[in-house]
């Protein structure tokens, strides 16, 4: 089962509910950036429904500089729209050298 990350305080009951239904009990979980931090929060919710948790990519807390980077992001995206953060989310993820060669 793949969930995108959202942020909100009801994430780690959101995902259990949808356990529920189908009658699964424990499952195992994996999650990246973002998504891994909202993990971390449904492990230490419902730890009973979780068999193992594998987060990559994240830290346990987000710091007053992290937050602030993602404030202007949010900004940027609502007051120019999603294709204008391509550059800088390209040239933050990847090398010069990569971004030199690749097509995107």
């Amino acid at each position: 089962m793949l969930l995108r990350h959202r942020l909100s305080d009801g994430y780690s009951d959101d995902v259990i509910a949808l356990f529920d239904p189908p009658g699964v009990d424990r499952a195992h979980f994996a999650g990246c950036s973002m998504g891994a931090m909202r993990q971390l929060g449904l492990v230490e919710q419902h730890p009973n429904r979780v068999i193992t948790a594998a987060p990559c990519d994240t830290s346990a807390y987000s710091t007053p500089e992290s937050q602030a980077a993602w404030e202007e992001r949010i900004a940027a995206a609502q007051k120019n729209g999603v294709p204008s953060m391509l550059d800088s989310t390209i040239n933050r993820w990847f090398p010069p050298e990569t971004v030199a060669h690749a097509p995107f």
